[in-house]
């Protein structure tokens, strides 16, 4: 994870992220130092939240990092779980939609014995 990623979880929370990542991931946004009432920011994350994000960095263009990685962790545990209660390799891949090889992937990866 990056270091701005990890700063703005710890801000707003990983829902908080999700959030704004789903308004301005992928892109660089300004930051104000007040949060005018109705701002975009303030309409994604909340008012405590934004007002948190102005306090960090406003007056500053952060980059807004997408969701991508919270997303590929939920899915990954969604794939271990599957995979707990016995479901086969390509039962789980059709119901993540994902190749079988990434299935293996993950549980490779996870160990334990879910191989």
């Amino acid at each position: 994870m990056g270091a701005l990623r990890d700063e703005l979880a710890e801000l707003l929370g990983e829902e908080g992220l999700l959030a704004l990542s789903a308004e301005r991931g992928g892109r660089r946004a300004m930051i104000p130092r007040r949060i005018p009432p109705g701002h975009w920011l303030e309409e994604a994350v909340g008012r405590e939240a934004a007002e948190r994000m102005a306090f960090h960095y406003g007056g500053c263009r952060i980059y807004i990092p997408t969701g991508r990685a919270a997303r590929r962790r939920e899915r990954r545990a969604r794939i271990l779980g599957l995979r707990r209660q016995g479901r086969s390799v390509a039962e789980i891949a059709a119901a993540e939609g994902v190749s079988d090889r990434w299935v293996w992937r993950v549980l490779r990866d996870a160990g334990g014995g879910l191989i």
